[in-house]
């Protein structure tokens, strides 16, 4: 009996320990696909939330790729306008589940977009939805800006072009765009690195396309100037700003610091200025129809008289000339048109002085043989000007720069005034690494002619001048030219060479470059512009964005 009751109790104690291991493994059971299902749904959710910043990324760069954002709806089958394409409905698609993003148009306040993007995964069970997960992402960017408009004829380049050693700046609509290398703040973009300021067109320190020079974005750009590692230019105000190196105190700041964002140069302030050059370490400009040089004197080119060397931080006016209606800076030498007669200083080793014997003047010294000197400019070791239609040149004549056809220097201009039938108005010659020149004539209006190294369309040479054709300068009428880059000696055999041209409300460059030089937006290694092309019109991105959830 005691076996019995003890084996009666003894079942009824199994049954309910195996309820309760049953009851047990329910509860575990549940707690397991509980946790699971949470699991699964932080990771759909963390899906859910990729998705959607997939979409405000895809929308962004649509703002970057456009001033004026025109869609709808975007998904991941729609173009930019919103527009249906050919791609996938679903950023993946598995047979269990699929993810999605939906982004409405954007809404703009106070000059920033806000995008919002709604990203989806969806379960599936064969091809029906049986559960889905959403997240929101939003982000606020700047819009897109034109960086420059050359070629939709609602836009005009202006008259104000140069080309330095490693960089160029030119201005449409009277604002300043600037492009090539940014080594010591060249661009005046106010930042080392010029793609932090968006866009495909620049790495950590080349902008392939010009970008616009923010300081002076409000201010209308009448003359600028750059040249070896530092630039100016001059506003319709008549103020002055400089910026790059300064290590001879070429910005005038009255300093010696370096700038990489223009610099007013206050020593002009109550004064107008007109024009501006930019030398190797010195500037020059006209300012009341005055002259006025700074930074390195070393060989006297600054032209205040005296002892040669040393430097000055601050604007010197140069005394003995009137009536200045333009002034020019070298590479160690400096020239100046006034009352009609050309004035220089400086070095003068290859005779670009045009008078007789290689001595260097500390002061202007008048260049005998001509006069009614029109127009006026200086190379490394050579000079160019015009005078009653025709261009004379003086200065070294190894690469052909003085357009003679003959390597010998010229130190008399008034030996070499060359007409060709044509009439020239206004001349330039490159910077101080490049051995060139170009004039303008005035008939047959508006025609380009150029001489001396890599000047040409595909690189050329030409000791005489020849007209410049072809591509979009063809039928063009030029009112502005300006060439620089480096030779192949000072880069190790390559050369970096551009040359531009202000035609029809255009900039028209060619040449050959390895740090954006030509303007094109490429960053080939080099870009080669065989033909003459006009800029083309480039977007720069917004701010890159802001997450603000």
């Amino acid at each position: 009996m005691e076996n019995s009751k003890e084996n009666g109790y003894i079942l009824p104690a199994t049954v309910l320990l195996g309820l309760a291991t049953a009851i047990l493994s329910v509860v575990l059971l549940q707690f397991t696909v509980s946790a699971s299902e949470r699991l699964n749904g932080t990771l759909y959710r963390a899906l859910a939330k990729e998705a959607a910043t997939a979409g405000v990324r895809y929308a962004a760069g649509c703002i970057a790729a456009s001033s004026t954002p025109s869609w709808t709806t975007l998904t991941p089958k729609t173009i930019c306008t919103g527009a249906a394409s050919t791609g996938q409905d679903y950023l993946i698609n598995t047979t269990d589940y699929r993810t999605t993003f939906r982004v409405n148009a954007p809404v703009l306040s106070s000059g920033k977009y806000t995008i919002t993007s709604v990203g989806t995964v969806q379960l599936l069970s064969g091809s029906t939805v049986v559960r889905s997960y959403q997240q929101t992402t939003k982000l606020m960017t700047s819009p897109a800006t034109v960086i420059i408009h050359t070629t939709d004829g609602s836009h005009t380049a202006g008259n104000a072009i140069s080309i330095g050693a490693t960089a160029a700046c030119g201005t449409v609509d009277g604002q300043l765009y600037c492009w090539g290398s940014n080594s010591d703040g060249l661009l005046g973009l106010g930042v080392t690195d010029p793609s932090s300021l968006g866009g495909p067109y620049a790495d950590g320190i080349n902008a392939y396309a010009p970008y616009q020079v923010p300081a002076l974005a409000n201010q209308t750009v009448t003359s600028v100037s750059v040249d070896y590692r530092h630039a100016c230019a001059v506003t319709s105000s008549g103020k002055l700003y400089c910026w790059g190196n300064n290590d001879q105190g070429q910005l005038g700041l009255g300093n010696y610091t370096a700038f990489n964002s223009p610099q007013l140069v206050t020593a002009f302030n109550g004064k107008t200025v007109t024009s501006v050059s930019a030398g190797y370490q010195h500037t020059c400009a006209i300012v009341n129809s005055q002259a006025y040089c700074w930074g390195d004197n070393t060989y006297g080119q600054l032209g205040i008289g005296g002892a040669f060397g040393g430097n000055k931080p601050t604007p010197q006016l140069i005394s003995g000339l009137s009536n200045v209606t333009t002034i020019a800076t070298g590479m160690k030498s400096s020239d100046a048109i006034a009352s009609g007669s050309a004035y220089a200083w400086g070095n003068n080793s290859e005779h670009q002085l045009g008078l007789s014997g290689t001595t260097s003047y500390s002061s202007p010294q008048k260049i005998p043989s001509v006069n009614s000197v029109t127009a006026g400019d200086v190379g490394p070791n050579a000079a160019c000007g015009i005078s009653s239609n025709a261009v004379w040149c003086l200065g070294s004549a190894q690469y052909g720069q003085t357009g003679t056809g003959s390597g010998s220097a010229y130190t008399d201009p008034a030996a070499f005034l060359w007409y060709m039938g044509v009439h020239y108005t206004s001349t330039s010659s490159s910077s101080d690494f490049m051995h060139n020149a170009c004039a303008i004539s005035s008939n047959p209006l508006g025609a380009l002619y150029c001489w001396g190294e890599n000047v040409f369309p595909g690189g050329g040479t030409p000791g005489i001048a020849q007209q410049i054709t072809g591509g979009d300068i063809n039928g063009a009428v030029v009112t502005a030219v300006a060439s620089g880059g480096r030779d192949a000696y000072t880069i190790g055999g390559n050369g970096d060479y551009a040359t531009c041209a202000v035609a029809d409300g255009n900039i028209i460059c060619w040449g050959s470059s390895f740090i954006g030089l030509t303007g094109s937006g490429s960053q080939a290694y080099p870009d080669t512009v065989n033909t003459p092309t006009a800029i083309p019109n480039f977007v720069q991105a917004g701010s890159g964005g802001t997450y603000i959830f």
